[in-house]
């Protein structure tokens, strides 16, 4: 006759499969927190390009204001940008280095954002910065991200 298994055996099958479901939960627990974080940091730049984007249009509508202004200047019939129009860039630029800063730094990594937003900025850099900078090494000087950014999507295509 054969003695029954010893109990303390079925203890420590329990046992390990206790630990083993536990160490699948916590795994399960960390992924699922690791897709919401993901999520939640997407959704966070989402906002804040959204917010950038708006400040960007406001400031950029503002230049409207100095367009014959910046005609001159382009063409050679004024050499300088007018104090108004001066602060008005500024603050544009301002905003565009911010946004490259944060495309540098990676802060914002959304897929293709900075492919959608690189092209005008290079254009913007080109057509209204440049042309009202004392020289391109000021701009650089100036707006080092922004400069570093739109190497990559130069010459301007609009």
């Amino acid at each position: 006759m054969t003695e029954p298994a010893p109990r303390r055996s079925r203890l420590i099958s329990l046992e390990v499969l206790g630990l083993a479901v536990a160490i699948l939960s916590l795994a399960a627990a960390l992924i699922y927190n690791g897709r919401q974080l993901h999520q939640t940091r997407e959704a966070t730049q989402l906002q804040l390009m959204t917010n950038l984007n708006a400040q960007l249009n406001d400031s950029m509508a503002r230049l409207w204001k100095h367009e014959n202004e910046m005609i001159a200047i382009q063409t050679g019939e004024r050499e300088f940008a007018s104090s108004s129009a001066k602060l008005d860039i500024d603050r544009a630029f301002a905003y565009m280095e911010y946004l490259a800063w944060l495309f540098d730094a990676k802060f914002l990594d959304l897929p293709d954002a900075e492919k959608l937003w690189a092209p005008s900025m290079a254009c913007r850099y080109e057509n209204v910065l440049l042309p009202t900078s004392a020289s391109a090494d000021d701009a650089a000087h100036d707006y080092p991200h922004l400069t570093r950014l739109v190497r990559a999507y130069r010459p301007c295509k609009e």
